[in-house]
């Protein structure tokens, strides 16, 4: 393979789109370290949505486990009255195609009703530059006049928690700052996580109404117009969400977050976007000599681990990132010492701030790693594990098999804060936060041992004749 030139050296190599039904394979993923959303081949059909540090309590497991929250950009259009949620037998032409540069994808699709076709492209995103938020542009070209609706919808169906809180207006202000807001409880009450919806239409004149009624249901927002075949139509959906462990009251903060979005306006959030991707691609590793398919591996996999690590991130994470389908084992979204091994040494040189996010959510956990050492009998800090996304506690299912007897977890940990202060040079992280990790697990370590003869050994080595 021919040496890669210095404008190619940051371009990664993108897959090929995927064309028609999934037939099994898992759906898009797109994701910013913060929210992770898996993106159905039509895209308006709700998919779902994992955000960094709110979880509930596992439907089979009962352990607390990252918690599908409603899913920010679902959508639906009718032709004359036709609604695409009614007749989903009459999409056509499915397509979907990643850009690894800029963290976009864009889905088309035909929808042909009432004697009109409509062809849709859908540009999905999660904000890099504000990280609570995700967009969606939805793009309409129909073949003839005709009545077009469009709604953009926060979906709560299908999941397990509840609204206990939802609002379309805004108190104390005589215009609603957003479309609506909604506070969403995990199953167990573990956490909440706060929704604020913002749309806009452009392309025509639009009657827009926003669903106000459901005191537990969705927020939706609904626009009608007369189409034409020469002009296009675009609904716009900017969705802030927060976990309750970055905010007490994460639906009013989303508020003020999405008011904010909207002030900066979707293509300035794109730009900063496209400019924060562009960065982390300078870091991109070029493999001379191998395969292109070699190649776009690497491209593939820097690309996802980048799209779950942010230094918004409030609970590091997990294996798979955030990147969860209802029938795929994903570790419960639990964090396990291959993010610190594995993770977080990359991350020093593309994201050292998201690297920095990992571990301070271990030193979060500094308490609970006190506790294990002291329930077992030792010294310092023993490190989960499987480290809860909220509390950082052990959370292995069942028996814990794991937890009772792999002990390597805590030093892979402990070599993460070396090695961040290693390549930082960063003082005060080695003292403020690395030696307490390094210490501690330099103590547990000593006080599995027993002294000899020869020195510092392992008791059960001893009584089982293996040397000290």
């Amino acid at each position: 393979m021919p040496r890669v030139s210095a404008p190619e050296a940051t371009t990664p190599i993108n897959p090929p789109p995927a064309r028609g039904p999934r037939n099994g394979d898992l759906p898009a993923y797109v994701g910013n370290g913060l929210i992770g959303l898996r993106v159905r081949e039509q895209p308006l059909q709700a998919g779902m949505m994992i955000v960094s540090g709110f979880a509930g309590e596992h439907p089979e497991r009962r352990i607390e486990a990252a918690a599908p929250a409603p899913y920010p950009l679902a959508g639906d259009l009718a032709l004359n009255n036709v609604w695409l949620s009614d007749q989903p037998s009459a999409v056509s032409n499915l397509m979907q195609a990643y850009d690894f540069a800029t963290g976009e994808l864009t889905s088309g699709f035909r929808y042909e009703a009432a004697g009109v076709i409509a062809e849709v492209e859908v540009l999905t995103f999660a904000s890099r530059s504000a990280p609570s938020i995700v967009l969606q542009e939805i793009t309409v070209r129909v073949d003839q006049a005709c009545e077009l609706a469009l709604r953009a919808v926060v979906e709560t169906s299908g999941l397990r928690g509840r609204v206990i809180r939802r609002r379309t207006d805004t108190p104390g202000e005589p215009e609603p700052v957003c479309d609506g807001s909604l506070l969403w409880e995990s199953e167990g009450g573990l956490s909440t996580c706060g929704f604020a919806l913002a749309t806009e239409v452009v392309g025509g004149a639009a009657d827009r109404s926003v669903q106000t009624w459901d005191i537990s249901g969705p927020l939706r927002t609904e626009y009608r117009l007369r189409a034409r075949a020469d002009r296009t139509v675009k609904l716009r959906q900017l969705v802030a969400i927060l976990p309750s462990v970055v905010h007490d009251r994460p639906d009013e903060e989303a508020v003020r977050r999405v008011a904010r979005a909207q002030g900066s306006g979707v293509e300035t959030l794109r730009r900063r976007n496209r400019k924060a991707w562009a960065e982390i691609w300078k870091g991109r590793i070029v493999v001379h000599g191998a395969e292109a398919e070699h190649q776009a591996m690497i491209d593939a996999a820097v690309f996802y681990l980048n799209c779950s690590t942010h230094e918004a991130s409030p609970s590091a994470t997990s294996i798979f990132g955030l990147a969860a389908w209802h029938d795929y084992n994903y570790y419960f979204g639990h964090v396990i010492w291959d993010v610190d091994a594995f993770c977080v040494p990359p991350l020093l040189f593309f994201q050292p701030d998201a690297a920095r996010a990992i571990l301070d959510f271990r030193t979060r956990g500094l308490p609970a790693a006190r506790s294990i050492a002291r329930l077992s009998g030792r010294d310092g800090v023993q490190f989960p594990w499987e480290a809860a996304p909220l509390s950082g506690q052990e959370a292995s299912p069942g028996g814990g098999d794991g937890a009772a007897h792999e002990d390597h977890g805590s030093l892979h940990t402990a070599r993460a804060f070396g090695l961040y202060a290693d390549v930082t040079g960063d003082d005060a992280f080695l003292r403020e936060h690395a030696w307490p990790v390094l210490s501690g697990v330099a103590d547990w370590i000593v006080s599995r041992t027993t002294r000899t003869k020869r020195g510092l050994g392992n008791p059960a080595r001893d009584r089982a004749g293996r040397g000290a």
